[in-house]
């Protein structure tokens, strides 16, 4: 992240980590208004601010104006595949807007906040792995879509959706690097807190809410609103 955003933290001392939202641009109004977002706060998204909602382009138009920041997801990663072959009619507006396209290309896999020890991830980060270019790199096809992981002998590998067994675990009851680690892509009913992670997906698109962790030096606090309805099943 550029020196001018940590001094922005610094200064106020207030950054927003936003759950899974899904293009339910309704909602993120509705949780920044409470909020109280103002011009020196920093607002960083877990990812997926795309697809199964209704409205990612009014999001992103949203994100891009007002200089916000997002990590890249594993819908935002759909997207940027499907191209013109999107499904929805959602998804069409979106891939018909070749800039905003760009702007989600620009989404880093990790955005690491080392003064203040946090880090933002949509999936989740491996056990043991540093958050650096080098490890980020090395991990890059699982950090959009981790949420298990299972013991072999060379230590945790990551566990694909549908295959998961009983004794898997979630990747952040394993955590224990230097960074206390935001995430999304694992819906819940309520954020989940582990020893060196927190999950913000608490399942807006499907009718539940939409969550924010709010940290102002070191102190954390929460805020959700409630979804208008459930977009999808």
């Amino acid at each position: 992240m550029k020196s001018e955003v940590l001094r922005r933290i610094a200064r106020r001392g207030r950054c927003i980590f936003v759950g899974d939202t899904h293009g339910c641009y309704a909602e993120v109004s509705d949780l920044l208004a409470a909020v109280g977002v103002g011009a020196d706060d920093v607002v960083i998204s877990v990812g997926d601010l795309v697809r199964k909602g209704p409205d990612a382009v009014r999001c992103l138009e949203l994100w891009r104006a007002e200089g916000y920041h997002a990590v890249l997801g594993n819908n935002e990663e759909k997207v940027l595949r499907s191209g013109r072959g999107a499904e929805s009619p959602a998804d069409r507006a979106l891939a018909a807007r070749d800039d905003l396209l760009e702007f989600i290309a620009t989404f880093p896999l990790v955005i690491d906040l080392p003064d203040c020890g946090l880090a933002v991830v949509h999936g989740g980060l491996m056990p043991g792995m540093r958050v650096d270019a080098e490890d980020v790199t090395r991990h890059r096809d699982v950090l959009t879509k981790l949420r298990y992981i299972r013991r072999d002998v060379d230590g945790w590998r990551n566990v694909p959706k549908g295959e998961e067994r009983p004794g898997d675990r979630l990747w952040a009851q394993e955590w224990r690097g230097d960074r206390y680690v935001l995430y999304g892509h694992t819906p819940l009913v309520e954020p989940r807190y582990d020893e060196r992670a927190l999950g913000l997906d608490t399942g807006c698109v499907y009718g539940r809410r939409l969550t924010a962790a709010v940290w102002t030096r070191g102190e954390w606090s929460i805020a959700s609103v409630k979804a208008r309805k459930a977009y999808t099943d």
